[in-house]
């Protein structure tokens, strides 16, 4: 019965550490977007930039497709 615990724990360990590198990944992933989100969002300086680029962008194709 010890042998076969300890089996069972050896897998259960194998597959933490297999699934530590997605998990790492993932939170990576999430960090990178949300601080670019931060920086370029529209309520950031370099958003509002953006935004009003945009805008004027849409506004403009908008009189010229008219």
């Amino acid at each position: 019965m010890k042998a076969h615990a300890r089996k069972l724990l050896r897998v259960f360990v194998t597959g933490l550490l297999a699934a530590l590198p997605l998990a790492a990944t993932i939170a990576i992933f999430a960090w990178a977007i949300s601080f670019l989100f931060g920086w370029l969002g529209p309520n950031s300086g370099v958003g509002g930039v953006l935004v009003a680029i945009f805008i004027a962008g849409v506004t403009s194709a908008r009189i010229v497709g008219s």
